[in-house]
């Protein structure tokens, strides 16, 4: 099956490699809280790709993306469960990886 994930008006699917480019967002934790930010509707946010579809789109290893998770947790600004992150502290996570 197909995943499709908005961000900035624009789709990717997990049939679309797609790199997003973050410019201004060097550090891979400041890429994640950019993408979970981007794509969170409300408090919960599930993230429809895989961890390795994940990390290619943030241009990041896949290791590097589940240590920014554990930061993003250990940093108290969210809970991750699988693919279900709950966000703690959004503002919190913006100002201090923006």
């Amino acid at each position: 099956s197909e995943n499709t994930l908005c961000i900035k008006g624009l789709a990717y699917t997990t049939h679309t490699r797609v790199q997003i480019d973050y410019p201004a967002f060097g550090r891979m934790r400041n890429r994640l809280s950019y993408l979970i930010d981007s794509i969170a509707e409300n408090e919960t946010v599930v993230i429809p790709f895989s961890a390795s579809a994940t990390a290619d789109m943030l241009n990041i290893g896949r290791a590097s993306l589940y240590r920014a998770y554990v930061r993003l947790e250990t940093d108290g600004f969210i809970k991750k469960d699988g693919k279900q992150i709950t966000l703690l502290d959004r503002q919190g996570m913006l100002e201090h990886y923006r």
